[in-house]
């Protein structure tokens, strides 16, 4: 522990002063616990991988003396004293590091000195805004040779850091991390830990290296790890960890944003198609909820997910709250003309799976890679998302490898590499079979070695149905005018492309996917426009045989209408309407060629 400073040390109103946090990371084992004097001012019983809080000093020339920890005052029991000079207003980290005798050590490989000594950092940052906070990373390693440090799925924040190295303040989000430590220059992996720095959010943290790589050629000293500390003086040991990727694939309205928590916190919100970025979780197993956003309704429990050492998952939200398939909303008769007209409106709620799977809101976890190391190439693994469609077989157009052979709703694929810096147009097929189910083109120029999930996302139908159904009623005939909503006019079916940091593109529709829903009942083609319409609504249609034709407009209860339009016009097969007397909202348009009818939604703004 860091003994309580004289009180002289916090109270230098009078004087000019600069901060500093001390921490002694000195692993010779004769420095175990030592005293620190700064100047003729004692810290007693300072233990190694122990800081000092955020201190106020008075400026200018001083000398740290380490004495052993019986010292009585900084002029007995002295092992080391080092000079320290620190600016008027200027804030700083002090790390003590190095061994008393270097020769009963290993060397350090670069051939730096390993003797007792300070290593000082004056430009430092003890507050950031919100949602970030400074890093400031030290090398304090004696036999450890120069490292890249890197964020893992980021940029490096600490480059050819050599020992005694102490690096400026870095802004970073206030996010758990995991932390990689490489040799210089080297791709390979020497070191992973996971680091909770999310608790300094808005403030500063040290993160710093400790002890020895080789104990055994070191006296025996304490062994190799990463520790951070904040400006109060905790130290926290960082342990090894690995990452999960939330994607929101959940097209249920009723879904909507959602807060994913980990052990309890609260550590992203999402919106349906939105990703995080990897996030770091400490080695063993967390707990997941989904929470809808801004409240405390949990829609689904992970209780213990396994996270592994330097392991990757992706952690795919789909399916939906409400699985049921077929709601009668409403149903009326109304009599127009002497012939009952009654109009029908079924919510077809959510398009059951054809292959029977689970639509039910969920989260599915698979292990994926964030590099394909082949040639530069990508690698790309399927995701099937959309609740109404078959299993599916999916290639790039011209190749003969598949990036997935008969994948059903909610299931994974496995790796599969691409082209590099390349256009491919994906071709979706019914497992199987050679039925095109949709087509999506995806550049991949700028995203060399990644790899990604490539997911499908909404529904495969969203319109709506309009037909007429006749039937005999004893004396009148009956015209049933149909109405069906499918998928709560949900988004309609698209293939996403997620990366490791959370980027979430959208490849380009070349061929939709599969929708059986009809606009309009049998043969006869309509074009109306605009829709939505305001006062004019132009109407079009093919009447080659010049037969009799009529017009009719409902509203939702079957109510009918009158609107101006020229008869002429009808058997040119055309119209011109003019809606000014009508509502805003939902009407149908009913034409009948000869025998033949047809119906057309139309949107009144």
């Amino acid at each position: 522990m860091w003994a309580v400073l004289f009180v002289s040390v916090v109270t230098l109103s009078n004087a000019q002063t600069a901060k500093i946090q001390l921490l002694h990371n000195a692993a010779d084992p004769l420095l175990n616990i030592v005293d620190v004097y700064w100047n003729d001012m004692k810290l007693d019983n300072v233990s190694f991988r122990k800081a000092s809080p955020l201190m106020t000093v008075n400026s200018g020339a001083s000398i740290l003396t380490i004495c052993d920890s019986s010292s009585t005052d900084s002029g007995t029991m002295v092992l080391a004293k080092l000079n320290v000079s620190l600016a008027t207003g200027s804030q700083n980290i002090a790390m003590l590091s190095g061994v008393l005798d270097n020769t009963q050590f290993l060397a350090n490989p670069s051939g730096l000195s390993t003797k007792l000594n300070v290593y000082l950092q004056s430009d430092v940052n003890y507050s950031a805004t919100a949602g970030n906070c400074f890093l400031n990373i030290a090398h304090g390693v004696t036999d450890a040779p120069a490292v890249d440090i890197n964020v893992k799925i980021g940029s490096s924040v600490i480059k050819n850091a050599s020992y005694g190295a102490v690096s400026n303040s870095l802004l970073v989000p206030a996010k758990n991390i995991m932390l990689e430590i490489h040799a210089h220059d080297s791709v390979a992996v020497l070191k992973t830990y996971y680091a909770p720095i999310s608790f300094v959010e808005g403030r500063s943290g040290f993160i710093f290296a400790s002890g020895f790589l080789n104990t055994t050629n070191n006296n025996n000293g304490a062994g190799f790890g990463l520790f951070g500390v904040d400006t109060a003086g905790l130290v926290a040991s960082f342990g090894e960890g690995g990452m999960v990727q939330f994607v929101h694939n959940s097209p249920d309205a009723a879904v909507g944003k959602v807060d994913v928590y980990l052990n309890g916190q609260n550590s992203a919100t999402l919106g349906f198609r939105n990703a995080t970025k990897l996030m770091a979780l400490p080695a063993g197993t967390a707990t997941i909820e989904i929470k809808k956003a801004g409240t405390s309704q949990v829609l689904y429990t992970i209780p213990n997910f396994p996270v592994t050492k330097d392991n990757n998952s992706i952690a795919m939200i789909h399916g939906l709250l409400d699985t049921s398939f077929v709601k009668n909303v409403t149903s009326s008769i109304d009599t127009i003309n002497k012939v009952a007209t009654r109009v029908v409106i079924n919510a077809l709620t959510y398009d059951r799976n054809p292959d029977g799977k689970d639509r039910s809101f969920k989260v599915t976890t698979k292990d994926i890679q964030t590099s394909a190391s082949l040639f530069s190439n990508n690698q790309i693994m399927l995701f099937q998302g959309i609740t109404g469609l078959n299993a599916a077989d999916v290639r790039g157009e011209g190749e003969a490898l598949y990036i997935a052979r008969g994948i059903s709703y909610g299931e994974f694929g496995e790796y599969r590499y691409t082209k590099a810096n390349a256009s491919t147009k994906y071709l979706f097929t019914k497992a199987n079979t050679s039925v095109s189910i949709g087509e999506f083109t995806y550049n991949f120029t700028g995203k060399d070695s990644l790899s990604g999930v490539l997911f499908t996302s909404g529904f495969s139908r969203v319109a709506d149905t309009v037909y007429i159904k006749k039937s005999l009623n004893q004396t009148n005939d009956i015209d049933s005018l149909i109405y069906n909503t499918y998928n709560k006019f949900g988004s309609a079916g698209l293939a996403l492309i997620v990366w490791p940091d959370g980027t979430v593109d959208t490849l380009k529709t070349e061929k939709k996917y599969v929708n059986s829903v009809k606009s309009i009942e049998g043969s006869l083609d309509i074009t109306v426009y605009p829709n939505p319409a305001n006062d004019r609504l132009f109407v079009s249609f093919d009447n080659a045989k010049n037969e009799s034709t009529s017009l009719q407009l409902f509203n939702l209860q079957g109510k009918e209408f009158a609107v101006d339009y020229n008869n002429a016009d009808l058997r040119n097969g055309r119209a011109e309407l003019n809606l000014q007397s009508l509502s805003k909202g939902m009407y149908f348009l009913s034409i009948q060629i000869g025998d033949k009818k047809g119906v057309q939604k139309l949107i009144v703004e």
